[in-house]
């Protein structure tokens, strides 16, 4: 008797009453969050910014989080290079830089091209 507050918690229509529909699923975690009884498991994996865009493109989306796990900014320049040009018209997108030292500021660089 689950009232499933994971499937309006996600913002790409992912989560159905028949589970996580992994096509449509961009890994924000919000239904980790949601779910009371600690059902929904999460897996690692990587989307190209096309699919990523794909995913989101036409749905009442204002807001973004990308996370980042290290690497080069080079990497994340390909990524916004895919992404930025549809965040732009997002009323808020953050980005983690975790442990990146004196390159954040050639990393934070990269979003404002």
């Amino acid at each position: 008797s689950c009232p499933r507050p994971c499937i309006p918690s996600c913002p790409a229509h992912a989560v159905t009453p028949d589970g996580i529909t992994a096509a449509r699923c961009y890994g924000c975690g919000r239904c980790l969050d949601a779910c009371p009884l600690g059902l929904v498991l999460s897996h690692s994996y990587q989307r190209s910014p096309q699919e990523v865009v794909g995913v989101l493109e036409g749905e009442a989306i204002d807001a973004v989080e990308v996370h980042t796990r290290g690497g080069s900014p080079l990497q994340f320049a390909e990524f916004w290079a895919g992404v930025g040009p549809w965040a732009r018209n997002l009323k808020l997108v953050a980005v983690s830089f975790p442990d990146q030292g004196p390159e954040l500021d050639e990393w934070m660089a990269v979003t404002e091209r």
